[in-house]
């Protein structure tokens, strides 16, 4: 049994203290002050001036037809009070202007109520194709909305359904052109267009991402996905790894693993890798440093010819030998670089790994626990998943989308198609 209601209190009307409070409500009270004047002034057709000056001695006003006019009425300039006969004409040119301006106004106001009215039954129209389309989509058993079975819909959804797919057709031709041009210009192979489809499946869902990446102040990184984020967007994982394989062979990309505690992989094109190589050498001191020839002869000997995610000792010493004689202080510098990390299991096993991006690491994990945890907190540990990608999380500075993939793709999230969208849904696996 719910609490008894205390009826109606008097609040007390006092001075606001606090300054945040203060200009917060200043800001509300304005715009409804400024809102009643108007109104004020298209029904009755009165003169309203209204002045109001914020905390930091700012003025604000509004009047119709303007301050001044109104103000003259009541406060002449010193002068004009003198001169009756010209006040009265002022006055009476006022009125007859005011007049116009009234109905010019009504008929403004008229016609953008009018024009609301027709955008919100537009609105509620496609709002129900949207969801009849939904429907149809859920009732044959398919995930996304383009799947919709067209037999289920009927005249007025079915203009619409084929519109929206001719625009989405041109829109992924659009975006397959750009990307084959840029797979040119990496100069990959292109056999055949048969052959490749399910390549460019895995390529385009890479592509997006990173144009996607989150960008973090003060934080330079380069894009990089994650691997589970790969696998919440392809859904074949077997040909996702098998593609990875290809790319990583023809030297399109590399593949790291992180140290974030979990059993986390990072994908990073070459050129992105290449550039922040490049920054790292540069924050750590340059190429102008006592022993930093290793730079070169990392970037020049080691990253072309091992590509996978870890090295030992010897075959990294044998590698930069290629330029030199290697001692302990060479492989310090690519340490202290972020370009190696050392095994804690076997101290004789390095890590490649991508520089600079502990802040972001520490974001993922935040982040994670972060969404988790709100889930958790819900009744049924679920959440639809437009709702989840527009909250702002606390605890991390990344995007709620970006950490999304990642939880989808690693199973600790499942999605489950309803009638009003994706639920997102803690995996009890």
């Amino acid at each position: 049994m719910g609490r008894p209601s205390k009826g109606r209190q008097r609040i007390e009307i006092r001075r606001i203290k606090d300054a945040g409070r203060l200009e917060v409500t200043f800001s509300k009270r304005k715009s409804g002050l400024q809102k009643k004047a108007s109104e004020l002034f298209l029904l009755c057709g009165s003169p309203v001036a209204l002045v109001v000056f914020s905390l930091g001695k700012k003025a604000f006003a509004l009047g119709t037809p303007s301050v001044d006019d109104v103000l003259r009425r009541y406060a002449p300039i010193p002068g004009e009070e003198l001169d009756a006969k010209l006040l009265a004409v002022l006055q009476d040119t006022d009125d007859a202007s005011a007049i116009a301006d009234r109905a010019e106004a009504e008929a403004i106001v008229r016609r953008t109520e009018d024009t609301r009215a027709r955008s919100a039954t537009e609105k509620a129209r496609m709002d129900a194709i949207g969801k009849a389309v939904r429907q149809a989509a859920a009732k044959a058993g398919r995930k996304f909305w383009w799947e919709a079975d067209s037999d289920q819909l009927g005249e007025d959804e079915l203009p619409e359904f084929a519109k929206v797919l001719r625009r989405l057709r041109v829109n992924l031709q659009r975006h397959l052109d750009s990307l084959s041009a840029s797979a040119s210009a990496r100069q990959l192979h292109f056999p055949d267009a048969e052959d490749n489809l399910t390549f460019n499946d895995t390529m385009i869902a890479l592509q997006l991402m990173r144009t996607q990446f989150p960008k973090l102040d003060k934080v330079v990184a380069q894009p990089f996905i994650l691997q589970s984020q790969l696998y919440s967007s392809v859904k074949d994982r077997t040909q996702v790894d098998r593609d990875l394989e290809s790319f990583k062979k023809d030297k399109v990309l590399r593949i790291f693993k992180l140290s974030s505690g979990q059993d986390d992989h990072a994908i990073m094109f070459m050129d992105d890798y290449l550039k922040q190589v490049a920054f790292a050498i540069k924050r750590s001191g340059g190429k102008d440093q006592d022993g930093s020839e290793v730079f070169e002869w990392f970037e020049r000997y080691v990253v072309p010819s091992k590509l996978d995610v870890s090295i030992n000792q010897i075959e990294l010493c044998s590698l930069l030998s290629r330029g030199g004689d290697v001692t302990d202080k060479h492989i310090t510098l690519l340490m202290n670089a972020g370009l190696l990390t050392r095994q804690l299991i076997d101290p004789n096993i390095y890590w490649f790994s991508i520089p600079r991006i502990g802040p972001i690491l520490k974001g993922l994990s935040q982040g994670r626990k972060e969404i988790l945890s709100l889930l958790n907190r819900r009744n049924y540990k679920e959440m639809l998943l437009s709702s989840l990608e527009n909250t702002k999380l606390r605890l991390s500075p990344l995007d709620t989308r970006f950490l999304l993939r990642d939880l989808i793709g690693s199973g600790h999230i499942k999605t489950v198609q309803t009638p009003t969208g994706l639920l997102a849904r803690i995996s009890r696996d």
